[in-house]
């Protein structure tokens, strides 16, 4: 349990190794795992082309909370990635329940840079507790199964949503089924819900 800031970096779950024996040694990026990246594109990224050797990453935690801040380099496309959940990962997170960030499971600083992506690939992402706070971010979900469904409740507040692939991203308002509480204004406390441009 505990209050984790990532300043200039990302984080990463469940990442795969570049091509084997490619001189450049790091990490596979996420846009290896996007569908409508072009073959040849991923060729120059060194996109591995085979199943990975390393075992799945997770990441689980009960009363934690991410803030992000800082400056996160942009990926080849350039698009910076503060948060990349991959598809050979497995995620169960519930937010805190007290202190400065109760309630708040990711929290983007309100200064950080317009249009950065929050990415959830991981096709075992079913528990994601609290509220997700991201109000210059984009949310993006493009699992194959389905996200958050095992969430006693999960509020979304960012700039923007975006679903792609075949996801299901399951939004639960079963707040009094869990001690995590919900900021003002939002979930029972606000007046109904809504979706808002």
């Amino acid at each position: 349990p505990g209050i984790y800031v990532m300043k200039d970096g990302p984080l990463v779950v469940g990442t795969d190794s570049l091509v084997p024996g490619h001189p450049e040694h790091g990490q596979a990026s996420c846009l290896c795992y996007h569908n409508d990246v072009p073959p040849p594109v991923k060729a120059q990224l060194h996109c591995p082309i085979g199943p990975s050797s390393l075992p799945p990453a997770s990441l689980n935690g009960d009363g934690v909370g991410f803030y992000f801040t800082g400056t996160v380099p942009p990926d080849y496309d350039g698009v910076a990635r503060p948060l990349q959940f991959m598809p050979r990962s497995s995620v169960s997170l519930s937010a805190p329940t007290d202190d400065a960030l109760a309630g708040l499971l990711f929290f983007e600083d309100r200064s950080a840079p317009a249009g950065r992506s929050f990415e959830v690939m991981s096709d075992n992402a079913r528990r994601l507790v609290g509220t997700i706070y991201m109000p210059r971010g984009t949310f993006v979900v493009s699992a194959n199964q389905v996200v958050a469904d095992q969430s006693e409740y999960t509020a979304i507040v960012v700039r923007k949503v975006a679903l792609s692939q075949a996801p299901r991203l399951v939004v639960n308002a079963n707040y009094n089924a869990s001690k995590v509480p919900v900021p003002h204004g939002l979930g029972p406390t606000s007046a109904r819900p809504a979706l808002t441009n």
